[in-house]
């Protein structure tokens, strides 16, 4: 697994309208050292569109229902070293990201 300065941590569940939503005004703020988790929770949605529009992000799959396993699952995956989460329903400001991550800098 590549080291990566920070993760974004989103859970997810049968959402993708606003999931694409936050991706579209999430994925341009992260760099080649921030990485975006998705952490779909057994959605019956087919995320393949959501893969191929943002090619750059991962999704995992967690079996186990609730955003706090979500969340978990998605520390697990990752090697940043500073973690930030957001949830799918949400849309992040242009600086989210920059901001979040220069409060450990």
């Amino acid at each position: 697994m590549q080291y990566m300065k920070a993760a974004v941590i989103i859970p997810h569940y049968n959402d993708s309208l606003r999931l694409r939503k936050c991706l579209y005004a999430l994925v341009p703020q992260c760099t080649n050292d921030v990485e975006v988790v998705v952490v779909d929770n057994n959605s019956s949605e087919n995320l393949s569109l959501i893969m191929r529009d943002f090619p750059s992000i991962r999704i995992v799959i967690e079996k186990v229902k609730g955003a706090g396993a979500a969340r978990n699952r998605g520390v697990s995956e990752t090697t940043g070293d500073i973690l930030c989460f957001i949830d799918s329903d949400c849309i992040p400001g242009n600086d989210w990201v920059s901001k979040a991550t220069s409060l450990y800098d």
